[in-house]
């Protein structure tokens, strides 16, 4: 089995119909990915197969408290759009999840394995500024 792993960075600009470019070795495999609310003021990007995965363990939630399971599925699914990337590798990034994550005009597309990661460049520099520090205290546990 061939399992796609996303991993990189890449720096793209909005146009003005609110696209970005998905470079083409991200969207080997598939056109259609789902978008959706993730954490820290990014948006996750999911191929459709790797959705579904996602989606079938949602019927085995371990959680205690139904509430909190109900608020967190409805955040999760009540954000996610379909979206198809053009013949020019272009996504229409909903206005919605492009008020969520703060993005103006320049973004941040990040591989996280599974999944793609959309930043503003302004929030994915903070996070990373912050983030180094954690990333060089774990390595030095870590034997790579």
């Amino acid at each position: 089995m061939n399992k796609t792993v996303y991993i990189g960075t890449y720096y793209h600009l909005l146009d003005d119909k609110n696209r970005f470019f998905l470079p083409a070795k991200l969207r080997k495999k598939t056109k259609n990915f789902i978008i959706t609310s993730g954490i820290d003021k990014c948006l996750y990007i999911y191929s459709k197969d790797i959705w579904e995965k996602i989606i079938s363990k949602f019927d085995n939630l371990q959680i205690f408290d139904k509430s909190k399971e109900r608020a967190f599925k409805r955040m999760f699914l009540a954000n996610a759009v379909e979206v198809e990337n053009d013949n020019q590798g272009r996504i229409v990034l909903p206005n919605t999840l492009k008020l969520q994550a703060n993005i103006k005009k320049e973004v941040v597309i990040i591989g996280v394995g599974n999944r793609l990661e959309l930043w503003s460049k302004e929030l994915w520099q903070k996070y990373y500024n912050k983030s180094k520090k954690i990333f060089e205290k774990l390595s030095r546990k870590l034997e790579f």
